[in-house]
């Protein structure tokens, strides 16, 4: 019973699983239900105060922020917003001129670069708080999705005209529901290369999403994820939504979308190749830019293998480098 209650934590379905344990006439799931619904109510209390901090901040910057996944969905698309974990904060910005600006109003906050290091190419930046009992994460982006192939294909101005004032929050935005749904979508495509793969918490986002669409929502998404060559991550995690939550889906759309899917670039069925991935990566760079882009692939910098591989000294790279090459090797022939 505990590995049951332990996976739809991991899930992040912990709230929803609880409640429905409550619900067994067996008794003996309820004192387990009772105790994960108690944590769980301590965890969105304790993380909900430092989120309302780094929005307060964000909201007195002036900034044109939308706010991103499970921080927007939570006050809005879910009745409990204990029922929507997160594990950090995202907002997105109008370009990457303005994260200058973003990260001193955060400071103002208590919150600093995080130091941790990734590797081109890249759209988003982290800053991080930390408190007494937990560390919050910001995480700062200035495109929607963080794919190299989807990067470009929804504009911040455009995202921002169909945004609607963030609940509690009016000085700051979050996407229309159309919009939510086409980033979820992406998302997904971006996890499915991923440990963390299809985890039910981002597909009952898309669930819930689909549920409150009215008719005209529904056509503007299939028209924007056919125009902007989009349709096939979005039938492909539609149907997983459909699959894990029964989502009630329209089947001529879906029909649709998949056959529009079927004259788009990229390929969803190698979606979770990191290969496939690596391959559009380089393509999607400028020539001038790809021997750099493979030098850094080859040989990442060393707070890059500090934080990936535990290195302490320069002398230790080279037997880093060829543990990552080892690695990486295992992932593209997997």
């Amino acid at each position: 019973m505990a590995a049951w209650f332990a996976l739809a934590e991991a899930e992040g379905v912990a709230v929803p699983f609880a409640r429905g344990a409550l619900q067994q006439t067996d008794a003996q799931w309820h004192a387990p239900a009772r105790l994960a619904l108690q944590a769980e109510t301590a965890r969105e209390l304790l993380f909900a105060a430092s989120e309302q901090r780094a929005l307060a901040a964000l909201a007195q910057s002036g900034l044109r922020v939308l706010v991103l996944k499970g921080a927007a969905l939570a006050r809005w698309l879910y009745a409990d917003p204990s029922a929507r974990p997160r594990g950090d904060l995202d907002v997105l910005l109008s370009d990457q001129a303005a994260v200058p600006d973003c990260t001193r109003a955060l400071a103002a906050a208590g919150y600093a670069a995080s130091g941790y290091a990734v590797l081109p190419p890249s759209f988003e930046t982290s800053l991080v708080r930390h408190g007494a009992s937990m560390a919050h994460v910001v995480d700062v982006h200035w495109r929607l999705a963080n794919h190299i192939v989807f990067a470009d294909c929804f504009s911040f101005e455009e995202l921002y005209a169909d945004s609607v004032p963030l609940p509690g929050f009016p000085a700051l935005r979050r996407l229309s529901a159309v919009h939510a749904l086409l980033h979820a979508c992406l998302h997904r495509v971006s996890n499915l290369r991923l440990v963390d793969g299809d985890r039910l918490v981002w597909l009952a986002d898309i669930d819930l999403l689909a549920r409150v669409f009215t008719a005209a929502d529904w056509l503007r998404f299939e028209q924007l994820a056919i125009e902007r060559g989009v349709a096939g991550p979005c039938a492909a995690a539609l149907a997983a939504s459909a699959a894990a939550f029964a989502t009630p889906l329209d089947a001529a759309r879906s029909a649709r979308l998949v056959a529009a899917a079927g004259n788009e670039r990229f390929d969803m069925a190698r979606a979770g190749s990191a290969w496939y991935y690596f391959r559009w990566t380089l393509r999607l760079q400028p020539w001038p830019q790809r021997a750099r882009f493979l030098w850094r692939k080859a040989f990442p910098g060393f707070d890059y293998m500090r934080d990936q591989y535990g290195v302490q000294r320069p002398s230790q790279l080279p037997l880093a480098y060829l543990r990552r090459a080892l690695v990486v090797l295992r992932r593209f022939v997997g």
